[in-house]
Parts: structure tokens; sequence; C-alpha cells
């Protein structure tokens, strides 16, 4: 991989090809579970290798050049995330009774059992990322440090806390009376 980096830095177009051949399944699989939405990771997946292509040359060899595009498709992916949230906000404020589930709640939902689900709802977009990261897409605290441009021993720590919240939230929902018993059953007295 780093001998057709080297070649698309000296200004082989042709030598990315196998580089995106390579990473574009994984980097598509990453933005699918960061975005929720297959069509929409797919348009990351596509800008993400462009934008890897554009600044291939500030690429240097200090960190694996797949850490770097990682790095890249964190940047994107939050991007895309916050202008969601952004954009689900002003509809709310607009129009509150047209606001809906976003994809990417919708996928959650589907995906996710309920507890889990209403846990990473109460995720940052970075702390979601960082769980995303590490959990589904198994890269190690170096590797998650070098995307996110912080330490290893930082990034150990934050998802350190993040379970540790995530699992308060899950124990509080699964300990939260009214979900065990039916509805009905509740309006009865």
């Amino acid at each position: 991989m780093e001998e057709w980096v080297r070649q698309a830095q000296a200004g082989d177009a042709q030598s990315y090809r196998p580089i995106v051949e390579q990473l574009q399944q994984q980097i598509y699989v990453y933005c699918c579970r960061m975005l929720g939405h297959a069509q929409e990771a797919e348009d990351a997946a596509q800008e993400i290798l462009i934008k890897g292509y554009n600044a291939i040359a500030s690429y240097k060899p200090t960190v694996s050049f797949t850490s770097w595009l990682y790095a890249i498709a964190y940047h994107h992916c939050l991007n895309v995330m916050r202008r969601k949230r952004l954009q689900r906000q002003l509809m709310g404020w607009m129009r509150p009774q047209a606001a809906e589930a976003s994809a990417e709640e919708t996928y959650e939902r589907k995906v996710f059992s309920e507890p889990l689900a209403t846990a990473l709802d109460e995720l940052s977009v970075s702390d979601r990322s960082l769980l995303i990261l590490h959990v589904c897409e198994e890269r190690t605290y170096v590797e998650i440090g070098q995307i996110t441009g912080k330490s290893p021993e930082a990034i150990r720590k934050k998802v350190m806390r993040i379970k540790a919240r995530m699992k308060r939230v899950i124990e509080a929902w699964e300990g939260d009376e009214q979900w065990r018993v039916p509805a009905l059953a509740r309006t009865k007295t």
C-alpha cells in the first residue's frame, strides 16, 4: 500500500486506484455505522476517498495510510452528523409536527436493543464515533489517537468513561419498572 501511496504522491493518479479498491469497503462500513443510512454512507465514502486523493501530498508516513484516511473519514462523518442534527433541530423549530425520526435514529432502533439505542442516543457525536471506532471497527487506542489527534491514553480513558456512562443508562433503563409492566396492566387500578 505504501508504494501505491508514494506513486500517487509523485503524481501517478492510477496508483490511487488499488488504494481505493482495498479501502473502499472498510470506509463504507465505517460510514454506515456512523451515519446509519446506506446511501449517505456510500456518498460519504466516495467523498472521503476523493478528499484523500486531493490531500495525498500532505500525507506523512508517521502513521499508517489507513489511519490517515480513517482520520479524514472520522472528521467527515462528524461533520455530516452535526449537519443532520442541526437540520433536524431547524425542522423541529419551523414545523414541530413535521419532524420525524431521522434515518440514523430509525437504523439504531432496528439494529440495537431499546436500552442500547437509548444509551447511544445520549452520547455526543464524537463519543459515539470513538465507541464505533473501538468496538465496531476494532481500532486500537493508538490508531484512534492517530485518527483523532489525541493521545492513546486519553482515548483509553475516554472510551472507559463512555462505556461506564452507557452501562449506567442501560441499567437505569432496565431497572425502570414502567418498561417491565405492559401498558395495559399499568392503567388498571
